[in-house]
C-alpha cells in the first residue's frame, strides 16, 4: 500500500538484471539487515553509462612515454585487485563494489586530470582488463559485451582472475597522491577565506626535518600512554629534540589531548619532491606560479605552521 514492493521482474524489466544485481551487492554484508538502496539503481546506471563511453573512446589510446603519475595509477590497479579478492573470499560483496567499482572510477578520474586527458596508452588497457575482470562477478551481461568490445579472447566469464603483483604496490606513491589532493584542498580554503579569487603565487612550507622525527617518536609512545606530560617527557629524553623543547611544549600538549597527532606517510625529503613534481599541475590548477620549499630557515610567519603531511600554505 506504500508503494515500496516492486517483484524481482518488475526491476528486471525497469533496471537490467545487471544495475539489479549492483545494488543487491551494494544493499549490506554481515549480519546486518539488507538495506536495498533504490536510488542507487540510477547511480549504477549512470556509472555502467559512463564506463562504457570511457571503454569505447579510451581503450588502446593514449601517449606511449611514461610518468611519474602512472607508477602510482599502476599501484592502485594491483592493491584494487587484492583487496576485491580479499573482500570476495570473505563474501563481503559491499566492500568489494566499493573497492573496485566506486573507489577504482573515482582513482581513473584523478588519473585522467594529473594527465591532463592524455592517460598512458598500454596503462589504461590495463585498467579496462583488470575493471571487467574485477566486475564480472557482479554485472557479467556488461562485462561479456564490453570483453567483446576490447576484443578479449573468449568470454571473460571464463577468463582468469587478475592476479596482483605485490612489489608494485607502493603506498608511498598513494600517500604521494593523497598530500597534492590534500593540499590543493587546503589551498581553496584558503582562498575562499582571504576572498582570493585569482591569486598572482602561491608558496608551500614543507614541515621542517625535525617535526618528523618528534610525530614518530610520539607514536611510539602513545602506544604506551595517552597522558600528554608522560608523552612529553619521553620527547625531551630524543636528544634531538631536546632544542625544539620550547617550541614543542606550546602545541604538543594540545595535539595529544585531542588525539590529533598527524600520521607520517612520507619523510620531508619525499613530501618534498612530491610536491615540487606536483607543482606545475597545482600551478596549472590555480592559474598561478607555485613553489615549494622547506619551513626550516625560512623568515616567514607561515613557515611555522607546517606540519608532516600538511605544509604550511602563503597565498599572494
Amino acid at each position: 500500500s506504500k508503494g515500496n514492493f516492486f517483484t524481482m521482474r518488475e526491476l528486471y524489466t525497469k533496471h537490467g538484471a545487471d544495475v539489479v544485481r549492483l545494488a543487491a551487492a551494494n544493499a549490506g554484508e554481515g549480519i546486518d539487515d539488507a538495506n536495498y538502496d533504490m536510488q542507487f539503481l540510477s547511480t549504477a546506471r549512470k556509472k555502467l553509462d559512463d564506463l562504457y563511453e570511457f571503454i569505447t573512446e579510451s581503450h588502446g589510446k593514449g601517449r606511449e612515454t611514461t610518468m611519474h603519475i602512472d607508477s602510482w595509477f599502476t599501484s592502485v590497479l594491483h592493491e584494487s585487485i587484492l583487496k576485491t579478492t580479499s573482500a570476495l573470499d570473505g563474501n563481503l560483496y559491499k566492500s568489494a563494489l566499493q573497492v573496485c567499482f566506486l573507489d577504482l572510477s573515482r582513482h581513473l578520474k584523478w588519473y585522467l586530470k594529473r594527465t591532463n586527458g592524455n592517460p598512458q596508452k598500454n596503462l589504461i588497457s590495463l585498467y579496462v582488463d583488470v575493471q571487467l575482470r574485477l566486475l564480472t562477478p557482479f554485472v557479467p551481461h556488461f562485462c561479456e559485451e564490453c570483453w567483446w568490445l576490447i576484443k578479449g579472447k573468449g568470454f571473460i566469464s571464463s577468463a582468469p582472475w587478475p592476479q596482483a603483483d605485490t612489489q608494485l604496490i607502493k603506498p608511498e606513491m598513494t600517500f604521494g597522491e593523497g598530500l597534492i589532493r590534500d593540499t590543493m584542498g587546503d589551498i581553496r580554503e584558503v582562498l575562499k577565506l582571504a576572498k582570493i579569487s585569482s591569486p598572482q603565487k602561491i608558496t608551500l612550507f614543507v614541515s621542517a626535518p625535525w617535526k618528523y622525527t618528534l610525530f614518530v617518536k610520539v607514536h611510539k609512545l602513545l602506544e604506551k600512554s595517552q597522558d600528554s606530560k608522560e608523552v612529553m617527557q619521553g620527547v625531551m629524553k630524543e636528544g634531538s629534540l631536546k632544542k625544539y623543547g620550547k617550541e614543542i611544549s606550546r602545541f604538543l600538549p594540545k595535539m595529544v589531548g585531542s588525539r590529533r597527532v598527524p600520521s607520517i606517510g612520507l619523510s620531508h625529503k619525499d613530501e618534498m619532491i612530491t610536491l615540487q613534481e606536483g607543482a606545475a599541475f597545482i600551478a596549472e590548477e590555480f592559474g598561478c606560479s607555485v613553489d615549494v620549499v622547506s619551513a626550516e630557515g625560512s623568515k616567514e610567519t607561515k613557515a611555522g605552521q607546517a606540519n608532516p603531511g600538511k605544509p604550511a600554505i602563503l597565498v599572494e
